[in-house]
């Protein structure tokens, strides 16, 4: 946790002022120890891996419908069964989303992250390779959460509040109505 800050103002001159120390408790608090200079090769690789994990979870969340015929005949479901094949995946990424950013906070946004990625690869080799319907939802459900834990290592900005949150807010509308957009006009049979 951080320091608290207390900004204190000198009698009868009208401007706030503050310790060395509590400067510096405001800058942690704005600047997280782990975050990178986008303008650095290593924080542009940072953005880079953040975009490329979480347009992998949302791709992810739609790409198998093209499956769903290929699934229903090789296990031999109807309905219900490819219902749960999608709805396993999604459940779980929705639900633990707020977990995940939780855990990003506590134990570090990179091995979140890292350990995301590394459990998301798995998981759909996994789905590739499963023998029947039920270890092929488990595995989807093993994805949701591994996507979890990829999508919310870019919540950063909205720890602070205020103009932080919304520019996160206003990337996280343009993100999802953009990639809306392409699979609604990718998957138009005309």
């Amino acid at each position: 946790m951080h320091d608290s800050i207390i900004i204190t103002a000198e009698p009868n001159s009208g401007a706030m002022t503050s310790s060395p120390r509590e400067r510096a408790s405001i800058r942690r608090c704005i600047e997280p120890h782990d975050a990178q200079k986008l303008h650095s090769a290593a924080g542009r690789w940072v953005v880079a891996g953040s975009v490329l994990g979480s347009g992998a979870v949302f791709l992810e969340s739609s790409v198998v419908n093209v499956a769903l015929p290929a699934i229903a005949r090789d296990f031999h479901v109807g309905v219900v069964g490819l219902q749960w094949v999608i709805s396993g995946y999604l459940l779980t990424l929705s639900a633990l989303m707020l977990l995940g950013g939780a855990l990003g906070d506590r134990f570090g946004r990179a091995r979140v992250f890292a350990i995301g990625c590394v459990t998301f690869a798995n998981a759909s080799g996994g789905c590739a390779l499963a023998p029947s319907l039920f270890a092929l939802v488990a595995l989807r459900v093993v994805q949701g959460a591994a996507g979890a834990l990829l999508v919310t290592v870019r919540n950063e900005g909205g720890r602070a509040g205020g103009e932080g949150a919304r520019a996160l807010r206003r990337e996280a509308v343009a993100t999802h109505t953009g990639a809306d957009a392409l699979v609604r006009g990718t998957s138009r049979h005309e």
